[in-house]
């Protein structure tokens, strides 16, 4: 178990929210109070116009040399149980399949439901949060995949480790425009509310394009491949792009050098008969004189 505990109150700037609402992902993998996958809360987030339901809010506390370190993160399914995606203590990607939680339905018939939204809309009053750290969906700039980490809006940035495994930081002083339109923070709501998380009913099953365990490379489910051959050809595009800039660039030099040859042969022309014609005159000056 965990030594985090939760409350659900509202305290000076957001809510917190009690253990009930939360699945424990043993060290040895297992969850923890008779919970199931079934139990997990989905939202409806953007993944090649695809809702990804195979995602979930996770939370890691962790202690070190350093002292106590937390964060938000991104769970998913894989074979044998349940991995999350974190952001650790130096802005590094941490792979772990054990010794967290992942936001759930309440267990105790609590009333409490959670959505997303934009950050350039959220009040940080209705935001959950513990010390000082909300929960963040992160969307990608073309809007085709979509992670969960961690927000300071206080300080106006989100983080988290995208499917590259690569450490995402969005900042508003950086780019608002990105940060108030591509980063959602998770608030409480009405129950009713229909962008509110809802639990999947459904079992574990086999995952074989996901990330299984630690360090290992991760591989990507149909949908991502299809964002990897999206990127490719943007990249495709970017070269032919390149290339023709070169070809231009090539066909303005030799331009340029054919000018400058062709002026160069019309200067040299022109400087041999202007420095003839006095050479004539000065011979028949010199030979007036003689006579």
């Amino acid at each position: 178990m965990l030594p985090v505990i939760f409350f659900i109150f509202a305290i000076c700037d957001a809510v917190w929210i009690d253990e009930e609402y939360w699945t424990t992902v043993s060290n040895d993998g297992s969850l923890l109070g008779d919970r199931t996958v079934k139990d997990f809360l989905t939202f409806h987030t953007v993944h090649l116009k695809v809702p990804t339901r195979r995602a979930y809010v996770a939370f890691w506390v962790m202690y070190d040399e350093l002292g106590h370190y937390e964060t938000f993160g991104h769970a998913y399914l894989v074979q044998n149980g349940v991995c999350a995606r974190f952001v650790d203590r130096h802005h590094k990607a941490k792979t772990i399949c054990g010794g967290f939680r992942v936001l759930s339905r309440s267990n105790n018939n609590g009333n409490l439901a959670f959505k997303f939204v934009q950050a350039g809309q959220a009040n940080i009053h209705e935001a959950l949060e513990y010390r000082s750290r909300q929960v963040a969906k992160i969307v990608s700039w073309a809007k085709n995949e979509v992670w969960y980490g961690s927000a300071r809006m206080r300080e106006a940035f989100a983080e988290g480790i995208d499917y590259e495994n690569e450490y995402v930081k969005i900042s508003y002083v950086d780019d608002p425009f990105f940060y108030q339109q591509n980063v959602y923070i998770l608030v409480s709501c009405n129950p009713d509310d229909q962008e509110a998380g809802k639990s999947q009913y459904y079992a574990y099953y086999h995952v074989l394009n996901e990330e299984t365990s630690g360090n290992q490379k991760s591989r990507f489910d149909q949908q991502h491949q299809r964002i990897l051959r999206h990127k490719q050809q943007l990249n495709e595009q970017q070269i032919k792009r390149e290339l023709q800039n070169d070809e231009n660039e090539e066909q303005h030099r030799y331009e340029l050098q054919e000018y400058q040859q062709r002026y160069q042969t019309a200067n040299e022309q022109q400087q041999f008969s202007m420095d003839d014609e006095p050479d004539e005159k000065w011979k028949f000056y010199q030979h007036s004189r003689r006579l």
